[in-house]
């Protein structure tokens, strides 16, 4: 059996009502319990491939830098850096006394990355979802097949075959797509610890009413709205799905144990309970992201 979870829902619970990530560690004041990449900094941080800023948040929705991206793939991969180079880099907008010439230097010494046509490195630039998984893939020696296309067409083959990255709304997958720190840890997190079989829906969520309280659901359980439960089409009853609202980038999972919704383009039903972790029942709708989840 797969793991579904780096630690179960319980013990996250009690780490983030305690507001305590480690002993005598805050966790990041940004980072909610239902925020969609919390299993990914949790892991990254644990491991010390991460860090958050001094005013204690992670800003996990924020754009990576090109700096920030290599560190982390170098530690997450376990390259240390090694800052005996062979040949000392020659970008004019690197700072020799940075903190993350070290990381750049062994990455470059290595093979992983390069500079710029024009020259330079840009360090503090944005990197997209194509740069990034063709750092990681070189950074953990994968050896991947030549693909035709563009010159990151196997390196995002490799990130949808192993569901590292996932679709938009429109099924497509936006290699050019400005990547975020919590995006970035999601890959790596993805890489890791294999939580999703890679099936994937995207639609309208809605949520039970009270009216069916104490009802029987079609698995032969009681309907609670208490419960963190939900009704599919086909999925089998037992199923663990997590629901992105994309409006917010909250999430919740979730046990399917009934059967609905039925009007086009609505593709699960949560409990009150459930809808209400990831938004307002007032508003009776959202636009989700379905994951299975491995068990």
């Amino acid at each position: 059996m797969k793991i579904r979870h780096l630690i179960s829902g319980t013990l996250l619970s009690l780490l983030f009502a305690a507001n305590v990530f480690s002993a005598g560690t805050p966790w990041y004041s940004d980072v909610e319990i239902e925020q969609v990449y919390r299993d990914a900094i949790y892991l990254l941080t644990q491991r010390d491939y991460i860090e958050g800023y001094t005013d204690g948040t992670f800003k996990p929705m924020n754009p990576i830098s090109r700096a920030e991206a290599i560190k982390i793939i170098m530690k997450s991969s376990e390259s240390l850096p090694e800052a005996n180079l062979s040949t000392p880099l020659d970008f004019p907008d690197l700072d020799k006394n940075a903190w993350y010439i070290s990381y750049i230097e062994d990455a470059f010494e290595r093979g992983i990355v390069a500079g710029n046509d024009d020259g330079t490195f840009n360090p503090d630039g944005t990197i997209n979802r194509a740069e990034a998984l063709k750092i990681f893939s070189i950074a953990n020696n994968i050896e991947l097949p030549e693909a035709q296309g563009p010159w990151y067409q196997k390196y995002l083959n490799y990130g949808i075959e192993n569901d590292l990255i996932v679709p938009n709304w429109h099924g497509e997958y936006v290699p050019e797509s400005e990547l975020t720190r919590g995006e970035l840890c999601d890959i790596i997190y993805r890489h890791l610890k294999n939580p999703f079989t890679g099936e994937v829906e995207h639609g309208k969520a809605t949520w039970y009413a009270g009216r069916f309280e104490g009802d029987s659901t079609a698995n032969g359980e009681t309907f609670g709205a208490e419960n963190l439960t939900a009704a599919h089409k086909t999925l089998p009853f037992g199923t663990m799905v997590r629901i992105t609202n994309l409006d917010n980038n909250l999430s919740v999972d979730v046990r399917i144990n009934d059967r609905g919704p039925y009007r086009d383009g609505y593709i699960i039903d949560l409990s009150s309970a459930a809808f209400e972790k990831i938004g307002s029942l007032g508003t009776g709708v959202l636009n989700v992201r379905l994951e299975v989840l491995n068990q």
